[in-house]
């Protein structure tokens, strides 16, 4: 007897495309390596290694996105924007979305109480909003953990969409959240290691040692076979969460541009996040369920 087990809602993206690509940078400078060493006295050789987000990564990156014409969501801790005004301004400029990641980007999972996450957020929002003129309406937590009430208070918010690595659902294919049996306006993309870049190319000499290298091709072979199984299946999404102090560096910035002229060449819709959760919302809505299938 054969099982048939869901494998997607049954969504279609614009133009009939099987996948939406949804290119992701978390825009952390050094303090992605203070998370993850929980330490603010970094090493200088780790403290540089974030550095290079901002002082050339980033500027790499947004090159290769206008060449290729691209959109990408940039989720920016509120105290990068702080910090790095000019560098989220030019991220805005350049047509790209700015989504929430943090205010310090000081927890990486670890339990974040109630009111302190809404006052993280009040500040976040408040520099994200002074540097683009919009309130971000996505959401990555610092490390991509969601807290037991990450989704009521994103819902509370106004958030259209979560972008977590442990959702209420982790698979391949975008969903709405429910409350009471009810699909809620509130999208989830979510991440999975093996399509993130820090697995592959995080560095340090420091406790806990990680030295990853990998090298390009093998990276750019297992995101691309991923590709095609999910364009192959339909109904999926693909989401790289990247780093510009990571895949911002020469050799894996032209490995990513190569990988996205493929995808273009492969049926690919490419969308910020923010696009994305508003045609997934429509299209749950009793006018655009049917026009959207």
């Amino acid at each position: 007897m054969q099982t048939t087990l869901p494998n997607g809602e049954g969504i279609r993206w614009p133009e009939g495309r099987n996948v939406a690509v949804l290119l992701t940078f978390d825009f952390d400078a050094d303090r992605l390596q203070a998370a993850y060493f929980g330490r603010e006295d970094l090493p200088f050789a780790d403290r540089s290694r974030g550095l290079y987000g901002p002082d050339e990564g980033l500027a790499r990156c947004l090159r290769m996105l206008e060449r290729q014409a691209v959109p990408a969501t940039f989720f920016v801790p509120g105290a990068i924007c702080r910090r790095y005004p000019d560098h989220v301004r030019a991220i805005a400029a350049a047509g790209h979305e700015v989504a929430y990641h943090g205010d310090l980007h000081d927890s990486h999972g670890a339990p974040v109480p109630l009111e302190t996450e809404r006052e993280n957020m009040d500040r976040a929002e408040e520099a994200i909003a002074a540097l683009t003129g919009k309130k971000p309406v996505g959401c990555r937590l610092p490390g991509g953990y969601q807290q037991s009430y990450t989704v009521d208070l994103l819902l509370e918010r106004g958030y259209r969409y979560s972008s977590a690595a442990n959702p209420a659902r982790c698979c391949d294919w975008a969903y709405l959240y429910e409350k009471d049996g009810k699909k809620q306006p509130l999208a989830e993309f979510s991440t999975d290691p093996m399509l993130e870049d820090l697995p592959y190319y995080f560095f340090t000499f420091v406790a806990p040692h990680h030295k990853a290298s990998y090298n390009n091709a093998a990276v750019r072979e297992i995101w691309q076979d991923e590709f095609n199984g999910r364009r192959a299946e339909g109904d999926k999404f693909l989401c790289l969460k990247l780093h510009p102090a990571l895949i911002g560096r020469s050799s894996r910035c032209k490995m990513l541009e190569d990988l996205i002229v493929y995808m273009r060449e492969n049926g690919a819709w490419f969308a910020t996040c923010a696009q994305a959760a508003d045609y997934v919302i429509a299209r749950n809505s009793p006018a655009g369920e049917e026009g959207a299938r």
